[in-house]
């Protein structure tokens, strides 16, 4: 609740505004930090596994791509992680480990 509130704080601060729009994310949140530490701590430990803007627009892809009404529920944790890898799955090792299902 603490953090909504900050959130709207923020959001109608005007001063606060132009330095979100002349910095960076990251750079933004730490500034925020002193102020507001409940919303900025939360912000900040959700951009800093993505330091660009590539990883972080690609986790919002893989995110959007993954999370559809039929996969609500899933667990997204493993799944963004091998979505943003830049080491590529060996397949065939993978699928070897695993038993066919047999026919009815």
């Amino acid at each position: 609740m603490q953090e909504e509130d900050q959130l709207l704080e923020i959001a109608n601060d005007g001063g606060l505004k132009t330095t979100f729009e002349t910095t960076t994310l990251l750079v933004f949140w730490i500034k925020v930090l002193a102020e507001y530490p409940e919303i900025a701590t939360t912000a900040l430990k959700s951009l800093l596994p993505l330091p660009t803007t590539y990883l972080c627009e690609a986790g919002f892809s893989a995110v959007t791509a993954t999370k559809t009404k039929q996969r609500n529920k899933l667990e997204i944790s493993n799944t963004l992680r091998v979505s943003l890898s830049p080491i590529t799955p060996r397949w065939s090792r993978l699928i070897a480990k695993k038993q066919a299902q047999g026919s009815h």
